[in-house]
Protein backbone atom coordinates (compact mmCIF):
# COMPACT_ATOMS: atom_id res chain seq x y z
CA UNK A 1 0.00 0.00 0.00
CA UNK A 2 1.46 3.38 -1.17
CA UNK A 3 -0.02 6.83 -0.05
CA UNK A 4 0.08 7.84 -3.55
CA UNK A 5 -2.96 5.54 -4.18
CA UNK A 6 -5.16 7.76 -1.92
CA UNK A 7 -6.22 11.12 -3.49
CA UNK A 8 -3.71 13.83 -2.42
CA UNK A 9 -6.65 15.78 -0.68
CA UNK A 10 -6.75 12.71 2.06
CA UNK A 11 -2.81 12.70 2.70
CA UNK A 12 -1.35 16.59 1.44
CA UNK A 13 -1.80 18.07 4.86
CA UNK A 14 0.38 15.48 6.46
CA UNK A 15 3.48 16.33 7.77
CA UNK A 16 4.88 13.20 9.73
CA UNK A 17 4.37 9.62 10.30
CA UNK A 18 6.17 7.64 13.04
CA UNK A 19 6.98 4.87 14.46
CA UNK A 20 7.23 4.97 18.36
CA UNK A 21 8.16 2.09 20.94
CA UNK A 22 5.51 1.24 24.00
CA UNK A 23 6.29 0.87 27.03
CA UNK A 24 6.97 -2.72 28.50
CA UNK A 25 4.61 -1.75 31.41
CA UNK A 26 1.71 -0.83 29.85
CA UNK A 27 2.27 -4.08 26.99
CA UNK A 28 2.26 -6.27 29.91
CA UNK A 29 -0.70 -4.96 30.81
CA UNK A 30 -2.79 -4.96 27.16
CA UNK A 31 -3.40 -1.11 27.62
CA UNK A 32 -1.22 0.03 24.83
CA UNK A 33 -2.87 2.05 21.60
CA UNK A 34 -1.60 0.91 18.48
CA UNK A 35 -1.82 4.61 16.93
CA UNK A 36 -2.65 7.95 16.68
CA UNK A 37 -3.47 11.02 15.14
CA UNK A 38 -1.98 14.47 16.67
CA UNK A 39 -2.73 17.57 15.33
CA UNK A 40 -1.47 21.14 16.87
CA UNK A 41 0.39 24.23 15.59
CA UNK A 42 0.03 23.42 11.73
CA UNK A 43 1.58 19.94 13.04
CA UNK A 44 -0.34 16.70 11.38
CA UNK A 45 1.06 13.42 12.84
CA UNK A 46 0.55 9.67 12.52
CA UNK A 47 2.05 8.12 15.02
CA UNK A 48 1.78 3.93 14.75
CA UNK A 49 3.30 2.06 17.71
CA UNK A 50 5.85 -0.75 17.17
CA UNK A 51 4.54 -4.19 17.19
CA UNK A 52 6.63 -6.32 19.96
CA UNK A 53 9.34 -8.74 19.29
CA UNK A 54 7.04 -12.10 19.98
CA UNK A 55 4.16 -10.44 17.73
CA UNK A 56 1.64 -11.01 20.40
CA UNK A 57 -1.69 -8.39 21.21
CA UNK A 58 -2.13 -8.56 24.77
CA UNK A 59 -5.84 -8.01 25.43
CA UNK A 60 -5.17 -8.63 29.61
CA UNK A 61 -6.69 -10.98 31.87
CA UNK A 62 -10.30 -10.42 30.40
CA UNK A 63 -11.17 -12.86 27.10
CA UNK A 64 -11.76 -9.76 23.89
CA UNK A 65 -15.35 -9.46 22.86
CA UNK A 66 -16.84 -11.15 19.90
CA UNK A 67 -16.78 -7.74 18.64
CA UNK A 68 -13.17 -7.23 19.40
CA UNK A 69 -11.97 -10.13 17.48
CA UNK A 70 -14.07 -9.64 14.81
CA UNK A 71 -12.54 -6.47 13.85
CA UNK A 72 -8.58 -8.41 13.80
CA UNK A 73 -10.31 -11.56 11.93
CA UNK A 74 -9.06 -10.68 8.60
CA UNK A 75 -5.83 -10.53 9.52
CA UNK A 76 -4.97 -12.93 13.06
CA UNK A 77 -7.28 -15.30 14.26
CA UNK A 78 -5.29 -16.85 16.34
CA UNK A 79 -6.56 -15.81 19.78
CA UNK A 80 -4.51 -17.59 22.76
CA UNK A 81 -4.06 -17.73 26.65
CA UNK A 82 -1.71 -18.30 29.01
CA UNK A 83 -1.00 -17.16 32.67
CA UNK A 84 -0.60 -13.59 31.62
CA UNK A 85 -4.24 -13.33 29.84
CA UNK A 86 -5.73 -13.52 26.38
CA UNK A 87 -3.64 -12.31 23.16
CA UNK A 88 -3.57 -12.93 19.71
CA UNK A 89 -0.48 -14.30 18.27
CA UNK A 90 0.09 -12.31 14.97
CA UNK A 91 2.88 -13.75 12.36
CA UNK A 92 4.56 -10.85 11.44
CA UNK A 93 3.80 -11.00 7.82
CA UNK A 94 -0.36 -10.29 9.22
CA UNK A 95 0.81 -7.86 11.23
CA UNK A 96 2.33 -5.96 8.11
CA UNK A 97 -0.39 -5.96 6.55
CA UNK A 98 -2.41 -5.20 9.10
CA UNK A 99 -0.82 -2.18 9.78
CA UNK A 100 -0.38 -0.79 6.43
CA UNK A 101 -4.37 -2.00 4.88
CA UNK A 102 -6.13 -0.86 7.93
CA UNK A 103 -3.86 0.71 11.23
CA UNK A 104 -2.53 3.18 8.69
CA UNK A 105 -5.70 3.75 7.01
CA UNK A 106 -7.64 4.41 9.86
CA UNK A 107 -5.59 7.20 11.23
CA UNK A 108 -5.44 9.05 7.91
CA UNK A 109 -9.55 8.43 8.13
CA UNK A 110 -9.01 10.25 11.59
CA UNK A 111 -7.31 13.17 9.65
CA UNK A 112 -9.64 13.36 7.18
CA UNK A 113 -12.67 13.41 9.08
CA UNK A 114 -10.87 16.05 11.14
CA UNK A 115 -9.41 18.27 8.09
CA UNK A 116 -12.94 17.74 6.13
CA UNK A 117 -15.47 16.92 8.47
CA UNK A 118 -16.39 18.23 11.65
CA UNK A 119 -14.66 19.01 14.98
CA UNK A 120 -13.86 16.34 17.33
CA UNK A 121 -15.18 16.15 21.01
CA UNK A 122 -15.05 13.54 23.52
CA UNK A 123 -18.89 13.17 22.81
CA UNK A 124 -18.47 11.87 19.29
CA UNK A 125 -16.20 10.16 20.32
CA UNK A 126 -18.35 6.74 19.10
CA UNK A 127 -18.75 8.28 15.37
CA UNK A 128 -15.14 9.62 15.00
CA UNK A 129 -14.05 5.77 15.12
CA UNK A 130 -16.75 4.98 12.99
CA UNK A 131 -15.26 7.11 10.04
CA UNK A 132 -12.17 6.44 10.79
CA UNK A 133 -12.69 2.34 10.62
CA UNK A 134 -15.41 2.84 7.15
CA UNK A 135 -12.67 4.84 5.55
CA UNK A 136 -10.20 2.15 5.93
CA UNK A 137 -12.44 -0.23 4.57
CA UNK A 138 -13.39 1.19 1.85
CA UNK A 139 -9.71 2.56 0.73
CA UNK A 140 -7.92 -0.86 1.46
CA UNK A 141 -10.70 -1.98 -0.92
CA UNK A 142 -10.69 0.22 -3.65
CA UNK A 143 -6.59 0.03 -3.19
CA UNK A 144 -6.90 -3.98 -3.86
CA UNK A 145 -8.91 -3.38 -7.08
CA UNK A 146 -6.91 -1.07 -8.05
CA UNK A 147 -3.53 -3.26 -7.97
CA UNK A 148 -5.39 -6.14 -9.41
CA UNK A 149 -6.52 -4.23 -12.54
Amino acid sequence: MKLKKLPNDHVKYLTHIWLDKVKKSDYLKGETSQGEFIFGSKVYLIKLYAVPKDNRMIFGSIKPTAKQLSFYKQYCKDLQHDKNGWYLQWTDESYKKYYLEKLLLHEIGHGVDYVYQRYWSKANKKQVEDFADNYAVIWSNTMKQTIEE
